[in-house]
């Protein structure tokens, strides 16, 4: 059995196989099971089981490509890594992004909490909410047009 501390620890060596292997990435979502975002522009097509980093050829049921022992020195040459994701295919996130200056949609907050139409969006430079479906945020861009949003 997993414990809570194995996840924390197996979830930091992803961080940090990457990090030697020259790749910028973070974790989102469900820590059993998170989603690897590199760069804020692409979620990898691997995740991780146990304290193996598996590498898919595809998003969704992908068939794997390689695997790697997550121990506490694991990395790749940067070289070597980029074949393996060279040979997946990934998923684009999206930000949304005010127009004209580099502030990026970060959260929301509400006027009075207790009325879900008192919503409005928060822009910062760093900490993106980074959305896997373009269309929806375009829809978002839409929803609060008064602030010139661009899909990124």
């Amino acid at each position: 059995m997993i414990t809570e501390n194995d996840i924390l620890r197996r979830n930091k060596r992803v961080v940090d196989f990457f990090t030697r292997s020259g790749f910028s990435v973070k974790l989102l979502g469900d820590q059993n099971c998170p989603a690897i975002i590199y760069n804020d522009l692409f979620c990898l097509s691997c995740y991780v089981k146990n304290f193996d980093l598996i590498f898919t050829d595809k998003p969704k049921a992908g068939a794997e490509i390689f695997r790697v022992k997550l121990e506490a020195g694991s990395f790749l040459q940067r070289a070597e890594l980029m074949d393996v994701l060279d040979q997946a295919e990934h998923r684009r996130v999206f930000k949304v992004k005010v127009s004209s200056v580099d502030l990026f949609l970060s959260g929301y907050n509400f006027l009075d909490k207790t009325k879900p139409e008192t919503r409005y969006p928060v822009f910062a430079k760093h900490g993106a909410k980074l959305y896997f479906d373009e269309e929806y945020a375009r829809q978002i861009c839409e929803d609060y047009n008064e602030y010139d949003l661009v899909v990124v």
